[in-house]
């Protein structure tokens, strides 16, 4: 054999990683694709029936330096023309790479057809190949690479199917995904991780109509199988079979009563369910049985807060709190219980501990609001502004973040001119848009938010939010009527289901005196949502009809939910005026 001296050429910048899989299976028995490491030498062995020639060489080395110029589409086409001559599998192998790294699509998958051709006993070469023609929807090309992969793989089919899993849940076109898992199904029928991962993929994308009967198969060929369990357990609460779910899973469980991951299973579907006291009682079975499962703690932590039982809560999540691996989440949502309490001292420094995980962003926008509730507004403005200077890529939510800080503060006109320089270095951003609008409209400038909500729908005509608050706005503030009408209009055909739109639509009704089609609208806007505007709206439509039982009944409900609602309030004094004048 003869070798190519090109291991210590190396690029200037290296092509990154190809591909990168999520585990789906058991990542110690699957083996791992070739292109994942970039540390591997790059030793090149050419067989014995071509010669090196100096086009060969001409070729490898062109490309190499092109690479180190930058100039990567070169470097992917010398490298390609090298591997033609040579029908070498390291060269093809770097020439799909590079091409990969240039995005130039169709390079790669004639690198990887070449290289799929020269190592034709490869399980990585055909890997890379089905997964190029796959990007390029050439699925019959990609499935008999695939086909090829599976028959190859040393570890056994089985695990060759959560290979390709692993490798097609990535991938963005899940429809595709699908369907060629189905068309190798078709030929490994008898092989439960085949059905497995259709099961997976297309619950991915809510394909429940093909997701659960594939589980089921996987089940039924493997009874054992914990993960296709559970997955077709939460496939069945995703498709809202609740009681399928639970009886399913309930029988697992009695079938295998120590498995405590059914368990959990189960008492997510009741939460998914919306039966919080069958999940109470479900992961309090579950602590019973494991008293330091830190996802049990952490579950009857934050369903305890939902239902109010503070105490219950502080007990659960303070036992967490003693866990190093939820330690974080923990102090979090001490720190949210410490709120709920008004304990804004207690709050702040629980919130200070979360110096980690994904919540690190939210205390400290939390520990901001508590700044500006002790009466340290500028300290709290100073520290969201150092999270924006040192996190630009959330500047954004950070600059909507002291926008309320502002507005709770009573200090409207700060709120616009916030947003007029966010908006200044964000110019266009529709978030911020939106938000100066509505802050335009708290300071009685309807022309901001005229202009504002117009340019987010010269970006978007079909914004629904900012077509029901200019419609709103329209109807509340002005008498042109027939203008906010076009745009609630528009906002419902969009979002038919929309409570807030339904509202703008009854309001509009009640602002031309059509009081009987007003109150269709506003209840049921309010049997979608009992927000104490909808149900001050519902009151006064009422009072225009003479429903004042009925008005008062919804007030006081509304009232008693939300007691700082100015306007619910203002109605109901209103109904107890007209009461004590009654003769």
């Amino acid at each position: 054999k003869q070798i190519l001296p090109c291991r210590n050429i190396k690029l200037a910048a290296q092509p990154p990683a190809a591909i990168d899989i999520p585990m789906i299976g058991d990542e110690k028995t699957v083996e791992q694709p070739l292109l994942v490491s970039t540390e591997r030498e790059e030793t090149l062995v050419v067989g014995p029936r071509p010669q090196l020639s100096e086009d060969i060489v001409y070729g490898v080395l062109a490309g190499e330096i092109a690479g180190q110029r930058g100039k990567f589409d070169i470097a992917a086409r010398q490298y390609l023309f090298a591997a033609q001559l040579s029908q070498d599998k390291g060269i093809a192998t770097r020439a799909a790479r590079i091409a990969m790294h240039s995005r130039d699509h169709d390079m790669a998958r004639r690198a990887a057809e070449l290289l799929a051709e020269v190592d034709s006993n490869s399980v990585d070469a055909h890997e890379l190949a089905g997964l190029l023609q796959f990007r390029a929807a050439e699925l019959e090309l990609a499935g008999s690479h695939f086909s090829r992969m599976i028959e190859l793989f040393a570890a056994g089919q089985d695990k060759a199917f959560m290979r390709l899993g692993r490798l097609l849940i990535k991938e963005d076109d899940r429809a595709s995904a699908i369907e060629v898992v189905q068309r190798l199904i078709s030929r490994h029928s008898e092989i439960a991780e085949s059905w497995y991962v259709l099961g997976l993929l297309s619950s991915s994308a809510q394909y429940y109509a093909v997701s659960e009967p594939a589980l089921k198969q996987a089940i039924r060929l493997r009874p054992d199988w914990t993960e296709a369990i559970v997955l077709r357990g939460r496939v069945l609460a995703g498709d809202k079979r609740y009681g399928e779910a639970v009886e399913f899973l309930r029988a697992e469980i009695e079938r295998r009563p120590d498995e405590v991951v059914l368990r959990m299973s189960l008492a997510q579907v009741f939460v998914k369910q919306g039966e919080h006291d069958a999940a109470f009682e479900a992961f309090k079975g579950l602590l019973q049985r494991d008293p330091g499962h830190v996802d049990a703690l952490y579950a009857l932590g934050l369903l305890s807060l939902e239902i109010g039982d503070l105490d219950a809560a502080h007990d659960y999540l303070s036992q967490l709190y003693e866990r190093p691996a939820r330690r974080i989440e923990a102090a979090f949502h001490l720190g949210v219980l410490e709120e709920m309490r008004k304990n804004l001292v207690q709050a702040l420094s629980w919130y200070r501990q979360v110096d980690s995980s994904g919540k690190q962003l939210e205390a400290q926008i939390r520990s901001a609001g508590l700044l500006a509730k002790l009466g340290r507004l500028p300290e709290a403005q100073e520290q969201l502004q150092d999270l924006r200077r040192a996190n630009a890529s959330l500047a954004v939510r950070l600059f909507l973040a002291e926008g309320e800080l502002l507005k709770q503060a009573g200090r409207p006109l700060d709120v616009v001119d916030l947003y007029e320089r966010a908006l200044q270095q964000h110019p266009g951003d529709t978030t911020l848009l939106y938000a100066r609008a509505l802050a335009g409209e708290d300071v009685g400038r309807l022309d901001i938010l005229e202009h504002d909500l117009n340019e987010i729908l010269s970006q978007h005509p079909d914004h629904a939010d900012a077509l029901n608050a200019l419609g709103y706005t329209l109807a509340n503030k002005t008498d042109r009527f027939q203008e906010a009408e076009k745009y609630i209009t528009r906002a419902l055909k969009i979002s038919p289901e929309s409570a807030a739109v339904m509202d703008s639509m009854g309001w509009l009704q009640y602002r031309l005196g059509k009081y009987e089609e007003s109150v269709r609208y506003l209840r049921q806007a309010y049997e979608l949502n009992d927000d104490s505007e909808i149900a001050a709206h519902l009151g006064e439509a009422l009072l225009q009809l003479g429903h004042s039982d009925e008005a008062r009944r919804i007030l006081e409900a509304a009232l008693l939910a939300n007691p700082g609602a100015e306007d619910v309030q203002r109605i109901l004094d209103q109904i107890q005026g007209q009461v004590q004048v009654t003769p």
